[in-house]
Formats: C-alpha cells, sequence, structure tokens
C-alpha cells in the first residue's frame, strides 16, 4: 500500500547543540516510514522554493519516496537556539499572513498523514486519513479545514486539543479523557490521540476501547522533531500495519523515543530491541513537582539563562522557586532565609554549574545534606569539578534539553 504524506518541508537550524537540515514535518515523517517499512512505498506531497529541491531529494535519498512538489515563494525557516527554545519564525508572514490553498490531487481511494502547513492550507480528499495539526499558534482541527475523510484518527497535543476546545466551547478545560471523548465526538473520528508530555499519550476510539500510554525515559532528549516522529510512525501502524489505536499509540511513542535518544531513525525489528531496554515512566502524582532554581544571576548571559531555564521548567509542568524572581537581590539579612526556606520546601534542585558560582555551590550542598533530589546541569566542568557531586547521587548533565526532562522523569 502507497502512504502519502502532505505536509510543510521546512528548513531547521538548531544553534546550540549545531544542527541544521531541510526536512519539517513532512520530510521527516518520509524519513520515518521509510526506515520502519524497510523502503515501502511514500508519496511525498509539499510545496518549496524550487531551488531546495535537489537538496530536499538527497535527504531522502535512500527512501523509495516519489516526490509530488508544488513551487513555493519561499520556504520557511525555524530556528532555535536550542531544542526547548521557542522558535524564530521566517519570513513572518507565513506565521501570520493569508495561507494560500494548496491541492493535492485526488486520494479518494488512499490514506493519507495530514500535518498542518504555517504557509499554506492544504485540500485533501482522502479515504483514511491521519490528521496533526502542528500549529501551536491557531490550531484547526480536522474538519475545520477543506480536508476530508472516510475514516479519520487525530492526533494532537494537549495545548492544540485545548486551545480548539475552549475557543468552540467558550468552557473550562475538563481532563484529558473528557477532551479526548470532545474531540473524538466533535470531529466525528475514528480515534484520537492526545499526547501529554511527560504524562505519556492518551489514546481512544469510537469503538470505546482506550488508555493511556506510558512514555519511555531515554537517556537523552532531542526534541525538535518528536512530534512528527510520533505522528508518522502512528500513521504507519495504525494504518499500514492495521494494529489497534492503542498499540499504534504505544510503538509510535517508542519510535519517537528513539528519535529523541539518536536523532535517528529506526526499522521495526530493531525497535523491539531497543525498547527491551527502556523503562516506561509513570507518574507518581499529578502533584506539580516544586523545583528549587539555582544558579548565578549577575551578568546578562547568566540572566538570560536563568530566564529561560526557567520559562523551560514550568513550560515541562514544574512549579519554579527561583532565588531571583521571588526573592530578588539584596544583603545577607535579606535573602538568605527565604533561599534556605525554599530549598527545605522544593521537590528537586536544578543547578547551573558551570560558572562554579560559591552561592549554587552552597545550595547544591544544603540540598544533599537536607535529602533533596539535585538535577545538574555542567556542559564544560571537569571531572574533578563534579567528584563530590557525582559521589553524593547528584543526576549531573551535559545537555539542557535532556537535563530538563530529567527532572520531568524525578515525578
Amino acid at each position: 500500500m502507497r502512504l502519502n504524506i502532505v505536509g510543510g518541508c521546512y528548513k531547521e537550524i538548531c544553534d546550540w547543540p549545531d544542527k541544521q537540515e531541510l526536512m519539517g514535518s513532512a520530510g521527516r515523517a518520509v524519513q520515518v516510514i521509510s526506515q520502519l517499512s524497510n523502503g515501502g512505498e511514500v508519496t511525498l506531497h509539499t510545496k518549496l522554493d524550487p531551488k531546495l529541491k535537489n537538496e530536499l531529494q538527497g535527504q531522502l535519498l535512500f527512501t523509495e519516496c516519489k516526490f509530488e512538489i508544488v513551487d513555493s515563494e519561499f520556504t520557511p525557516t525555524f530556528r532555535y537556539q536550542h531544542p526547548l527554545a521557542i522558535p524564530e519564525i521566517t519570513p513572518e508572514k507565513c506565521v501570520y499572513g493569508h495561507k494560500p490553498p494548496f491541492k493535492v490531487r485526488d486520494l479518494s481511494k488512499e490514506s493519507a498523514l495530514i500535518f498542518g502547513m504555517i504557509e499554506a492550507e492544504a485540500e485533501v480528499n482522502a479515504d483514511t486519513v491521519v490528521y496533526d495539526p502542528q500549529n501551536a499558534i491557531s490550531p484547526k482541527l480536522f474538519r475545520e479545514t477543506k480536508c476530508s475523510a472516510k475514516k479519520l484518527a487525530l492526533v494532537l497535543n494537549h495545548y492544540e486539543a485545548s486551545s480548539a476546545y475552549t475557543r468552540i466551547t467558550g468552557q473550562t478545560l475538563p481532563d484529558t479523557e473528557s477532551l479526548a471523548d470532545w474531540v473524538l465526538t466533535h470531529q466525528k473520528a475514528d480515534a484520537v490521540v492526545i499526547k501529554c508530555g511527560k504524562r505519556g499519550a492518551y489514546a481512544t476510539c469510537a469503538t470505546g476501547a482506550n488508555g493511556w500510554v506510558e512514555p519511555y525515559q531515554t537517556s537523552n532528549v532531542y526534541p525538535i522533531g518528536s512530534g512528527d516522529t510520533f505522528a508518522a510512525a502512528f500513521y504507519f501502524y495504525w494504518v499500514s500495519q492495521q494494529l489497534s489505536v492503542y498499540d499504534a499509540a504505544k510503538r509510535a511513542s517508542g519510535v519517537a523515543a528513539f528519535y529523541c535518544d539518536t536523532k535517528t531513525y529506526t526499522d521495526d525489528q530493531s525497535l523491539n530491541d531497543y525498547l527491551a531496554k527502556l523503562q516506561t515512566h509513570k507518574p507518581q502524582s499529578q502533584k506539580k513537582l516544586n523545583v528549587y532554581l539555582a544558579g548565578p544571576f549577575f551578568t546578562l548571559a547568566q540572566m538570560w539563562l536563568i530566564n529561560e531555564t526557567k520559562r523551560c521548567l514550568e513550560e515541562a509542568g514544574m512549579k519554579v522557586f527561583s532565588p531571583y524572581h521571588d526573592v530578588g537581590v539584596g544583603t545577607a539579612e535579606q535573602v538568605v532565609q527565604h533561599d534556605v526556606d525554599g530549598i527545605h520546601n522544593c521537590d528537586v534542585v536544578y543547578a547551573l554549574f558551570d560558572e562554579h558560582d560559591p552561592g549554587t555551590l552552597f545550595e547544591i550542598g544544603m540540598a544533599i545534606q537536607a535529602g533533596k533530589k539535585v538535577v545538574i546541569l555542567a556542559e564544560n566542568s571537569t571531572n574533578e569539578h563534579l567528584k563530590m557531586y557525582e559521589g553524593t547521587g547528584c543526576q549531573i548533565y551535559k545537555d539542557f534539553a535532556t537535563s530538563i526532562y530529567a527532572v520531568g522523569w524525578l515525578q
């Protein structure tokens, strides 16, 4: 069975760690499915700047992909300072400007994975569709687009689903299970999967079968493209392999974990071997972790990192106590006791270590003495610098995104 991928192929640039590629949701989905199916037939439907066609075809050279490309006057670029950063998208007009139609040939006897596009509005008529809105600004549900399908599954993250619910109903957000049921009914869908970060994903279908898919806990986390990978793998397993909605979501979670861990793609057989070595993460409580953010804030660079770390921890579902934001700069009499209380009241201390700031080292030591869990980000510190912290049970990471996820795994 030929599988169809409809969506954008974009330039993706990550500054730290350095990674640049012409990929985007649709291009990455081709890679995922080609690897899972061992070279099965895939057709890519996308818009692209003609000057980039050779580059895209070169990157997908070892797939069995067929290309149906419509010329575009530009190809959007997503630039990330780091993998958890809010991307800078250029040109700006593709974010807020009018989206011209992108009409795909008739697929009424075929299936399609359709991604929301930032520069165009896809118009697709297919027999079976898996739809991922891919929009952090104004997500549309499938029945709000100019696409149609006889059999439909939606794969959304929690923000996309809850944003659509609030916009359409004007009501307070329900729990995830109720939200999934609402999407299922409102969209007249056969299946819905809502991704919920470190809690995993909730999968349900029209026949009533449902359940939570626990996420896999990996040693490394590179999240750019993980959602594309999940959607593509779900499409492969649900449509091509005809697994149940829950089993397809479970396999898709494993494929996404492999990608986050290795920045590469896996075939179906290798996935089994890989998952046998991993544990799933099951949160012990739905209560937010209280995280004490330790780190210096005496230069512009230090302040930037404090602010960015606080944002990333909060977006990952943590409650953050930051001495700078919650206490401020002052004398020892004005700040020390508040900081000490913050350490005693927290669940985890997250420490920015590389400056070897005396206050930060003191906070880590107090946290260890108090029996608190400690996660340390140390990109360029030596083994000698870290010896005492490693020996007292601190979790030490060189990668920023991985360290943020590691805090979530502690819940």
